[in-house]
């Protein structure tokens, strides 16, 4: 008579991931204590959760969350081993970068994409004067020349930030050449 194998275990790699709305990810499932190591591949919460083949290869859907990727033994099916994968929005800025004058005001945006909550925080990075920002993302200029970063992080995933480099340059406005 056979026996059923006693000892399989499976253990998933990578054990956890974190991707972007729509990304993709090779999981590859590591099957022990039997010679027939192929599995079943699952997202738990179903097409909401995103979409995995035969291979492993999942794709993120295009809503943030927390999902699980589960691969179960073809051998015993009651062995199994679940991964969890955070996916977060996305976020953009609407340039990489900025040359502004002494006290010049401009209004940065931030698109985030993948959550219902849109929101950023804007924030100043500076070693010196480095102006201020509004939560609308509107941006004055110090009144010394220097290099600011403008950082903008997700509400909704604060892990999720954007940077723009701004440049203070002593000109003026009017463009006179001394």
């Amino acid at each position: 008579g056979s026996h059923p194998p006693a000892n399989i275990t499976i253990s998933l790699s990578p054990a956890g991931s974190r991707l972007p709305i729509n990304g993709s990810q090779l999981f590859t499932a590591k099957v022990t204590g039997t010679t027939a190591t192929a599995t079943t591949w699952k997202v738990v919460e179903g097409a909401l959760g995103g979409s995995i083949d035969a291979s492993g290869s999942y794709t993120a859907p295009a809503k943030a969350g927390t999902y699980h990727v589960t691969a179960t033994s073809v051998a015993d099916t009651s062995k199994s081993a679940t991964v969890a994968v955070v996916v977060h929005p996305t976020l953009s800025v609407s340039v990489a970068s900025a040359i502004l004058n002494l006290l010049e005001t401009r209004t940065f945006t931030a698109t985030v994409n993948g959550t219902t909550n849109t929101k950023v925080t804007w924030s100043v990075q500076s070693a010196g004067a480095g102006g201020t920002v509004t939560s609308a993302g509107v941006y004055t200029a110090p009144n010394v020349p220097g290099n600011i970063t403008l950082i903008a992080t997700c509400q909704a995933d604060p892990q999720e930030k954007a940077t723009i480099d701004i440049t203070v340059q002593a000109g003026s406005a009017s463009g006179t050449i001394n």
